[in-house]
């Protein structure tokens, strides 16, 4: 599924429809989600200066799952001051990354999920 961010940028989501479920049935890991992606996709669009971002989510152990938030922008300096995006994660994740990987930026996060 791809939508337009106000002509501005495409975004992609990808994951797997019984990963979909899974989530569904976790609150915890839902809402984690629900309030990361959006601030990842739009820093990626705001600051990076992406117009593709994908989103991609995938099962990494029984109890984890791996987030990727992927674009085409430019890859931040590091501030001292955290942003929302960096403070959700920290704060969400079980542990995180950004990294620079060919022509895309791609963050990646770990987030616990139900067995």
């Amino acid at each position: 599924m791809t939508q337009t961010w106000q002509g501005v940028s495409s975004i992609s989501f990808e994951a797997d429809e019984t990963l979909k479920k899974l989530i569904e049935r976790d609150k915890l890991c839902q809402t984690a989600l629900v309030d990361v992606i959006p601030e990842l996709c739009f820093n990626s669009i705001k600051h990076g200066k992406a117009s593709e971002v994908m989103v991609s989510i995938e099962k990494s152990s029984p109890k984890t799952i791996l987030l990727k938030v992927s674009d085409n922008g430019q890859k931040v300096a590091e501030k001292s001051n955290k942003g929302l995006g960096t403070k959700l994660l920290d704060e969400c994740a079980i542990s995180w990354k950004r990294e620079k990987a060919k022509d895309l930026v791609v963050t990646s996060a770990e987030f616990a999920i139900s067995a």
